[in-house]
């Protein structure tokens, strides 16, 4: 997932955009630049069961928005689509348990609001009104101040702001699977 989400929208802006920059210095006059697709599961303060997949989309965003900013200067646009449910085999799930028709926006507004928001120079655009009202409230929420701790874990009860790293400020050493110091392969 982080391949897709991460390395190939990097691997490919990589091999895409300096063409485009070097194009437009060179006097071509036609629209240049990128759409990528983020998802409004990146949007989601906590995403239990598809942190990756979320985490993954969220650096689309962000990635997406920054990139813009730094090549609009060159005559490029990129512009980054955050769409919610559409009908695709990867929904397939979530069709058959049920989901309301509404929650699903139809492929050809997405494609649809994205050129738009592409050509009028939009760094970013979420297609379908409900989420546009989902994103609205969603930055409204509080982000959770902590998560349950495994079984066995400490649980400090202290926020995420205040984590460190493997330590907290009292000095104990959390055990954090993921985490590896400096490539190592060893915890501090």
């Amino acid at each position: 997932m982080i391949d897709l989400n991460v390395r190939a929208v990097l691997h490919l802006a990589r091999a895409v955009l300096p063409v485009q920059i070097a194009r437009r210095a060179h006097g071509y006059t036609e629209p240049l630049g990128v759409v990528n697709v983020a998802s409004m599961a990146g949007e989601i303060p906590a995403n239990p069961g598809g942190s990756v997949y979320g985490a993954g989309k969220k650096f689309v965003t962000l990635w997406s928005e920054s990139v813009a900013a730094e090549v609009r200067r060159h005559g490029v646009q990129v512009t980054v689509v955050l769409p919610g449910f559409v009908r695709t085999d990867m929904t397939r799930g979530v069709q058959e348990q049920g989901m309301p028709a509404f929650a699903f926006v139809p492929k050809e507004h997405i494609v649809r609001d994205s050129l738009a928001a592409w050509s009028a120079g939009r760094p970013a655009v979420i297609p379908g009104a409900q989420y546009k009202a989902a994103d609205g409230i969603l930055r409204l929420l509080p982000r959770p101040s902590s998560a349950p701790s495994p079984a066995g874990w400490p649980d400090l009860g202290l926020p995420h702001s205040e984590t460190f790293g493997p330590r907290l400020v009292t000095g104990r050493r959390l055990r954090l699977p993921w985490y590896r110091t400096a490539g190592r392969g060893k915890r501090p």
